[in-house]
């Protein structure tokens, strides 16, 4: 498949080069694509255009070779010049097209698809924006794809919103990277589309290593370094002197082997820098990427505010609080960056199954990411999607391409590629269990979603979990009393199937009746995904996941027990702390009991060697959930507060939004509970933060 990339082509400035080669990159390596970037030059200067590039070939090298004698014969301008032309050249395939302003139709005939993007290729501001190229004009409907494309800005002048109109409707397939942006598109044609990484984090720390090179500057002592494209802040250079610290200011000429930095150089004196401080965006995306502490300086060009991109960039990674003007110099090496690489997955994830989805029309989702969640088939109004299980009994949509009306709807309802929004806020974090020891004993640790379903029923409402059916497959099923609580209790080892479980939930919800709804974090993010609102009598669980294992696995080690009439996964017969519970098998022959070590099919399941995928790379892990509350075993809690560990099990609970709240302080007579420090509930419980290792 043969590609070619429509984006800003500046030859001085960092984030648009290495912007451009993350995505050059990505588009090649990991989707085996023929990549091109395509830069019209307008009319050729001389009749044969190899004279020009020979001579700017020979005049690059010069600088390159020996950029002493280069700046001072040329300036250090042109030596910076040079090491971003051999940079781009040695590392971006780029097709100049001489002899028209603007890249001509017949060039659609050359490539499979045209991807514009990413950085600031629709910003009106720039007067050398070509809507022409930018909007891919040239080429067929079907062929467009935008990337992470930025606005830069906040609005579109009336004078210009045609032309803005006219060009984002023709696009197949639309993305932006910025909330401001998709604001503009859902006004102007009225689409939502997903808000994409920028192209410079799709590649992970170590690949961007590999193009780094060795400034020439010294990197061993600590240093600050400042890049401003706006007027900056001083401040920081006291700041830096109190330290110790050296100042490296990148943009400054009066400092030539900083000014004269190639895009490589840049990335080196990011990843060793003490602390960087820069109201670029890339500047900080790369700050996150190598996990340097960074202070984001405001920057405002003569048009008015400049951060649009920042906002997003920093709301999306929980940097919300590194602008200068909120921080205390005492605070600007304190930059949390536990939760980055984890955020920094999901997003990868998002962006790669966009990708694989616009590439491969026929695929809704990469077979390797799907959760299984069945929102897409639930969503689709023409009922051409259905569930089919593999050879390990997991389940994936087919999609029957002759009844689909293309209306993206499975698309938009899958949890990969439009996640829903995660707006729920950790408000705090708990050890809990119910004081009714007979639940508490059934439980598979504190009983705690016993309690949280009671409460539902007392508002008339209706739960839905995990429950073995006559032949032990898990599936969901709805429960209204009660007394139907015992089948959903207990963990099951086994996805579950959940058929047209979020059609019937959103029915229920339509008639105002509360529901309560526990299932694995993708399926509680599938369930958002296909409601597409918020209902304010809709109690979300899910629960802290190790991976969801085979269904044919399951059944497997089944028949293997002989004659199962009825089995507990979590027994708590030999105890529940510091692991000891076990598995509770009754057959004909009697009831047994099978420490959890010894269970094949546990040490396989924990092992990872029959779980789904998907479950390798989780978007859905870390504290940040799209639920309300989170439950789980407490492991650890011997050492965290062991007045909660009486060895009959407790409950970690983790609260992320005001209606759990709530619930939770409605249930205050009915739980022992305690809050307790975040962290200390993911210390032996790594599956909260961290995907399945295998």
């Amino acid at each position: 498949m043969k590609l070619g990339i429509v984006t800003i082509f500046d030859l001085s400035n960092y984030g648009n080069r290495l912007q451009n080669y993350a995505l050059s990159h990505t588009l090649q390596k990991k989707f085996g694509c023929q990549v091109e970037t395509l830069v019209s030059c307008g009319e050729q200067p001389f009749e044969n255009g190899n004279y020009l590039l020979w001579l700017k070939n020979r005049i690059a090298k010069a600088c390159c070779v020996v950029p002493a004698f280069a700046e001072k014969k040329w300036g250090v301008g042109m030596t910076r010049w040079a090491n971003f032309y051999r940079w781009s050249k040695k590392q971006i395939p780029t097709r100049y097209v001489y002899g028209q302003p603007r890249l001509p139709d017949a060039i659609r005939e050359q490539y499979d698809f045209f991807v514009a993007g990413s950085d600031q290729i629709w910003n009106w501001r720039f007067p050398a924006t070509k809507f022409d190229d930018y909007f891919l004009t040239f080429a067929r409907d079907a062929q467009k794809i935008a990337y992470a494309a930025s606005f830069g800005v906040e609005d579109i002048p009336q004078e210009l919103q045609k032309t803005y109109q006219e060009g984002l409707q023709g696009f197949a397939h639309l993305s932006v990277r910025e909330a401001a942006g998709a604001t503009i598109v859902q006004k102007l044609v009225g689409r939502e589309v997903p808000i994409l990484i920028d192209p410079v984090m799709l590649l992970t720390r170590e690949e961007w290593r590999k193009v780094a090179k060795k400034p020439r500057v010294d990197l061993t002592k600590p240093y600050v370094l400042k890049y401003y494209l706006g007027d900056g802040n001083e401040d920081i250079d006291r700041w830096a002197k109190d330290k110790g610290y050296q100042v490296y200011p990148l943009l400054d000429p009066a400092v030539p082997k900083l000014y004269s930095a190639g895009p490589g150089e840049f990335l080196s004196l990011i990843a060793n820098a003490a602390l960087v401080v820069s109201d670029s965006f890339h500047c900080i995306a790369f700050s996150i990427l190598f996990q340097r502490p960074f202070v984001v300086c405001e920057r405002r060009d003569k048009e008015g505010d400049m951060h649009s991109r920042l906002h997003t960039l920093l709301e999306t990674f929980g940097f919300q609080d590194r602008w200068m003007h909120l921080l205390a110099p005492s605070q600007y090496l304190h930059c949390d960056a536990s939760q980055t690489d984890s955020i920094l997955q999901a997003k990868r994830l998002q962006a790669m199954a966009y990708l694989q989805t616009v590439l491969q029309s026929t695929t809704l989702v990469d077979p390797k990411h799907c959760t299984g969640c069945t929102a897409c088939a639930s969503a689709c109004p023409k009922g051409c999607i259905t569930m089919q299980a593999d050879e390990n009994g997991f389940f994936h949509p087919k999609i029957d391409e002759a009844a689909c009306i293309h209306c993206g709807l499975c698309k938009k309802s899958c949890p990969v590629l439009s996640p829903p929004p995660v707006t729920m806020k950790l408000l705090a974090a708990y050890a809990a269990y119910t004081k009714d020891e007979s639940v508490r004993l059934q439980s598979s640790s504190g009983g705690v979603f016993t309690e949280l379903a009671k409460a539902v029923f007392a508002k008339g409402g209706i739960v839905y979990g995990a429950a073995y059916d006559k032949d032990f497959r898990v599936v969901h099923i709805p429960v209204e009393h009660a007394e139907g609580l015992s089948a959903l209790r207990g963990a099951k080892y086994a996805q579950s199937e959940l058929g047209d479980t979020f059609s019937q939930i959103r029915a229920t919800l339509q008639t105002g009746r509360w529901v309560l709804f526990s299932g694995t974090p993708c399926q509680v993010a599938g369930l958002k995904a296909f409601l597409k609102q918020e209902y304010d009598h809709l109690l979300t669980l899910d629960f802290v996941c190790h991976s969801v294992p085979s269904p044919k696995a399951w059944q497997n080690y089944l028949r293997s027990l002989g004659e199962v009439q009825a089995i507990s996964l979590r027994a708590k017969d030999t105890g529940w702390s510091r692991y000891r519970y076990c598995h509770k098998v009754v057959t004909e022959g009697g009831t047994r009991l099978i420490p959890s070590g010894e269970s094949p099919y546990m040490r396989l399941f924990v092992d990872g060697r029959i779980s789904r995928n998907a479950c390798g790379t989780c978007p859905f892990k870390g504290y940040r959930r799209c639920s309300d509350l989170t439950l789980g075993d407490f492991w650890g809690i011997w050492n965290v507060a062991p007045e909660m560990d009486d060895d009959k099990g407790t409950s970690v609970v983790l609260c992320q939004s005001e209606l759990g709240a709530q619930f939770l302080n409605d249930l205050a007579p009915k739980l022992v509970c305690q809050q307790v420090p975040l962290e200390s509930t993911s210390r032996e419980n790594p599956a909260m933060l961290h995907s399945l290792s295998r």
